[in-house]
């Protein structure tokens, strides 16, 4: 979950970043369709099944049988280690880049049209450094989406070790949803509640670091 969110949150900051600055063109047209009316509205176990079928079943690419951890400790275990769980991986990317492309891409034709950048550009400012600082100001809300992403991953987890049948937290969340097991309910609740308060820690860090008046209101 957390190597899936970082993907999908650099991907689609990188792409929302580059439809917003074209905007209206060939760039921010193939971002709207693909990621705003296809992979928004395709449900997670679809793109799943369609993965299953077409690179492990069809190409034979990766492969859907769970490994072997005590086969980690040879060269053979790794390489399986990497084809089994990068199908999973690029599923939660597919899943969750969506939301932050479309979400960089509104910001950043919001930011935009603030008065600093058209300054910015009245004074002479190569592109590329107005480019960098406009990405760097239309980050920060999705930042937020960044942190809570982490937290409430375990619902794209469940369907996504659930059908790949993944030991992981996705799949026991499943198995106590079916027994009716609370007290395992409650440790998994237990456990994703810790990871929303430490990434949203974080991303008051990452706040700090990036936003010069954050930084200078804590000092």
């Amino acid at each position: 979950m957390v190597i899936g969110s970082i993907v999908a949150f650099f991907l689609g900051n990188y792409l929302g970043s580059m439809a917003g600055y074209n905007r209206e063109s060939w760039k921010d047209v193939a971002v709207v369709v693909i990621f705003g009316a296809v992979l928004a509205a395709v449900p997670t176990f679809a793109i799943i099944m369609y993965l299953e079928m077409w690179l492990s079943l069809d190409v034979n690419i990766f492969t859907i049988k769970f490994p072997s951890l005590s086969s980690l400790l040879s060269p053979q275990g790794i390489v399986a280690f990497l084809r089994f769980y990068t199908l999973p991986e690029l599923a939660l990317v597919l899943t969750l880049v969506s939301g932050f492309a479309l979400g960089m891409r509104n910001n950043t034709m919001h930011t935009l049209r603030d008065n600093y950048v058209i300054y910015a550009e009245a004074l002479g400012i190569r592109p590329k450094e107005i480019r960098r600082m406009v990405y760097k100001n239309s980050l920060l809300p999705n930042i937020t989406g960044f942190a809570l992403s982490l937290g409430l991953a375990i619902s794209e987890a469940l369907t996504v070790e659930g059908l790949l049948l993944i030991p992981g937290l996705g799949t026991y969340f499943g198995t106590a949803l079916g027994n009716k097991d609370l007290p395992l309910f409650q440790g998994i609740f237990l456990v994703v509640a810790i990871m929303l308060i430490i990434s949203i820690a974080v991303a008051e860090l990452v706040y700090g670091y990036l936003d010069p008046r954050v930084r200078l209101g804590q000092e």
